[in-house]
């Protein structure tokens, strides 16, 4: 008996951009050939900028600045562009990058010059998961300053997040998960060391915080009957 393949295909449609997307195109330009905004309404303090810096060095502009070929007005970027500015002395020396360039009068490239830096669209942290990342990333092995946060952020992320979720389980559990009493009372660096030991210990890379409790349980009951 012969099986018969299923050989039909789900019928893909093409999405129908708006023009600005569609002729859209990447160049490599000089930074001589692009003007600031006059009107940008977005600043950066020296504080963010140090921050910026780190960024750029680990990941480069893979986020591509966006240029307006009808004026010659950088869209969106200026703040990256500042920073690399103030690295490679322009406009003492000029130098190139990647950059994506559309073609749209002014109104609709200060309307995009607007929404593209509007936090309002950008979302928000899952603080669960965040904690999560950083916890994994911040093993002092790695600097991780270029994702943005300072190591005080770090810690009040971690501490504030483990905070919250100890009194949801707390609340839930009637208060039976060890981790309640310890996640609070430990430092950032031991916290790190108990991550650090789960790794090593089961070759897994990340942890719910209730499976943190558990294997942390278990090391704390079998240290006590030893005693």
């Amino acid at each position: 008996m012969s099986v018969k393949k299923n050989t039909s295909r789900k019928k893909q449609e093409n999405i129908k951009l708006p023009e600005i997307t569609e002729d859209s195109r990447v160049e490599i330009v000089a930074r001589s050939s692009i003007n600031f905004a006059s009107y940008n309404p977005r600043r950066m303090g020296d504080f963010a900028k140090t921050l910026l810096h780190k960024s750029l060095d680990e990941f480069g502009m893979v986020d591509f600045p966006i240029m307006n070929e009808s004026t010659g007005v950088l869209v969106q970027g200026h703040q990256r562009l500042t920073v690399l500015d103030e690295k490679y002395g322009y406009p003492e020396n000029d130098y190139s990058f990647k950059c994506i360039i559309i073609n749209v009068d002014e109104r609709t490239e200060k309307k995009l010059n607007i929404a593209l830096n509007n936090n309002n669209m950008q979302g928000e942290y899952i603080e669960d998961l965040l904690r999560d990342m950083l916890v994994e990333l911040d093993d002092g092995a790695d600097d991780i300053a270029s994702t943005g946060f300072t190591t005080e952020e770090i810690k009040q992320i971690i501490d504030q997040s483990s905070e919250k979720s100890t009194t949801t389980e707390t609340d839930s559990a009637g208060g039976s998960d060890l981790l309640t009493h310890i996640m609070l009372e430990v430092t950032l660096d031991e916290k790190r060391d108990i991550v650090d030991f789960f790794k090593q210990a089961t070759n897994k890379s990340n942890y719910t915080r209730r499976e943190m409790g558990r294997l942390f349980h278990g090391i704390v009951t079998q240290k006590n009957g030893q005693e």
